[in-house]
């Protein structure tokens, strides 16, 4: 039998009762044996909390963070924030933030992060909060659910940070003009050669390109510009991250020609 998710809630305490909300819609999560819930609420007696807290995040599978105002401006829901972020980071757990009221959040270090509701619409101002934590309780279960099949093979990727190049030629060709600065977000780089079998546990059981004799250790070949953003694109959902590339139109293997290689208009 598959052992339940571990699941941290951080939030602040003036967001208790939207808290309690999201833990009461938890509950079929936790009667169906997908996850296991834990908040501050659980802290026993006489226990040190902050220590207390950080602990139980670096043993959660699943850290949902709940974001306003209020918990931005909070040391401790700092910490708990920076300790997630870092142990998904090293893909030892999953992060999802949950906003629940309007606040300056973009530039926060998870906004890397697919983040909840997708249309961005706290769950405060939601006409219908149950409607919106419903939504919520479905993409978490997904998450949780992905996780407990831990059908992915592990994919070694590297921290790349972030930085500024002059990119281009003065005196090159005329696509290398004019000479400009570019500025590249931090990114995560596979450290190895994606294999085949990590590549159909990403895009499906039958979709290895052909080339090689099927095996799950040899490297994927033969695969196009748009195989590659496609599956760049599905491994970072998979980990809970923003797409990489946005694709231009409904792009299919037979367009590729005539998209002459202009499937991305911008790398994030």
């Amino acid at each position: 039998m598959v052992e339940p998710l571990t699941v941290f809630i951080s939030y602040a305490h003036e967001d208790a009762a939207l808290e309690r909300e999201l833990w009461a819609h938890l509950q079929g999560l936790v009667q169906r044996g997908v996850i296991h819930c834990w908040d501050d609420l659980q802290t026993e007696v006489g226990q040190e909390w902050k220590s207390t807290y950080l602990d139980r995040v670096r043993s959660a599978h699943l850290v949902l963070l709940l974001i306003s105002k209020a918990s931005l401006g909070s040391e401790h829901c700092r910490n708990e924030m920076q300790e997630a972020m870092a142990r998904h980071r090293e893909g030892r757990a999953r992060v999802i933030p949950v906003l629940l009221h309007p606040c300056a959040w973009e530039r926060e270090a998870f906004q890397v992060l697919i983040v909840l509701p997708r249309s961005l619409r706290t769950v405060w101002s939601h006409p219908d909060r149950d409607e919106a934590w419903a939504e919520i309780v479905s993409e978490i279960e997904t998450v949780a659910t992905r996780l407990r099949e831990a059908r992915l093979p592990l994919i070694d990727l590297v921290e790349v940070p972030g930085g500024r190049f002059q990119m281009g030629n003065a005196d090159g060709a005329e696509d290398e003009r004019p000479v400009h600065l570019v500025e590249i977000s931090a990114l995560r780089l596979g450290r190895y050669l994606v294999t085949q079998g990590q590549y159909r546990a990403v895009m499906g059981a039958s979709s290895t390109p052909p080339g090689f004799p099927v095996e799950d250790e040899l490297p994927v070949n033969n695969v196009s510009w748009l195989d590659a953003v496609l599956f760049c694109n599905q491994l970072s959902t998979q980990e809970w991250l923003q797409a990489a590339y946005d694709a231009i139109g409904p792009a299919r293997y037979a367009e590729i020609d005539q998209l002459d290689g202009a499937i991305v208009k911008e790398v994030k």
